[in-house]
């Protein structure tokens, strides 16, 4: 990323809690970032998150009947995230605060 001047900019995002994370979606318009996390085999559920973008206020969407979330997408307009279940092998989906999936 380049900020106006070109010089180059980087920002890292340290979110704790994350044991497995392994897809993230960006939605610039609500300023959210999404993360899938597999957690951490039987100990710690899978969990879908969102955060906003520099990482703070960080929520839990999903965490029940969730498996191998992966492959995160926004739907801007519906305000929508969409993931693959790999153990469930099936997509689904929710609004960005966890209802209607």
């Amino acid at each position: 990323m380049f900020s106006l001047d070109g010089k180059m900019m980087k920002t890292n995002i340290i979110i704790n809690n994350l044991h497995q994370p392994n897809s993230i979606a960006i939605d610039p318009i609500a300023e959210y970032l999404f993360i899938s996390d597999q957690g951490d085999w039987n100990r710690v559920s899978a969990k879908i998150f969102r955060c906003l973008m520099d990482g703070t206020r960080c929520t839990s969407l999903i965490d029940q009947k969730l498996e191998q979330p992966s492959d995160l997408t926004v739907d801007y307009i519906k305000q929508r995230v969409y993931w693959v279940d790999r153990s469930y092998d099936h997509v689904e989906s929710c609004d960005y605060h966890g209802s209607r999936r």
